[in-house]
């Protein structure tokens, strides 16, 4: 199982265990169909295991997360862009805790290669959100499910940002995640 396979487990995992549902745009229900094609777990594995020791234990948070669902109409940037949801609304998204204007070009064109016109996933902090502006962990279906954010700091597109008021497990995985980047010198890291 990749990094990215595992911290995005864990993350629904959590959502679920937590008693915190994903909510998705009132627009988009999930029907009994989609929910029964979930992955169900035969038995409760180890979680943090590659990261245990520098992040400790993921079950130590307990994050209000929701969910917003659309479609991604512009690129504004390497680390943030413009979708329309499906009441029609516009918002800016931003991802977290990446920082990539110092690959600006390259991460702006694989962003939208990633997810221009395509349907998305951001999950942001319950609360920490703004009406027209959001911060937060974006997933795209492009074959399997990918989670933007922590891909960019894995690959070296983007540098990991500080974000103290967010989950410090998650923000230690991210930070982990930009340093296998840089210990392989992956992206930005390979000079």
């Amino acid at each position: 199982m990749t990094d990215m396979k595992l911290i995005l487990t864990v993350f629904v995992i959590l959502s679920a265990l937590t008693g915190v549902s994903a909510q998705t745009d009132p627009s988009k229900n999930i029907s009994e169909d989609e929910i029964n094609k979930l992955p169900r777990l035969k038995k409760m594995p180890k979680f943090g295991g590659i990261y245990e020791s520098e992040c400790g234990s993921p079950f130590a948070e307990n994050g209000g997360w929701t969910e917003l669902s659309g479609s991604v109409v512009e690129i504004l940037s390497g680390s943030s862009f413009v979708m329309t949801t499906g009441r029609g609304e516009r918002k800016q998204v931003t991802l977290l805790a990446n920082d990539a204007s110092d690959n600006e070009p390259f991460a702006r064109e694989k962003l939208a290669k990633m997810i221009l016109g395509k349907e998305i996933r951001v999950i942001v902090g319950l609360g920490e959100d703004k009406p027209e502006k959001l911060i937060g962990r974006v997933l795209v279906q492009n074959g399997s499910l990918i989670e933007i954010n922590g891909y960019f700091l894995e690959n070296g597109i983007a540098r990991f940002k500080e974000m103290p008021w967010r989950s410090p497990w998650e923000l230690c995985v991210d930070r982990q995640l930009e340093k296998k980047a840089r210990k392989n010198k992956l992206g930005i890291w390979a000079k």
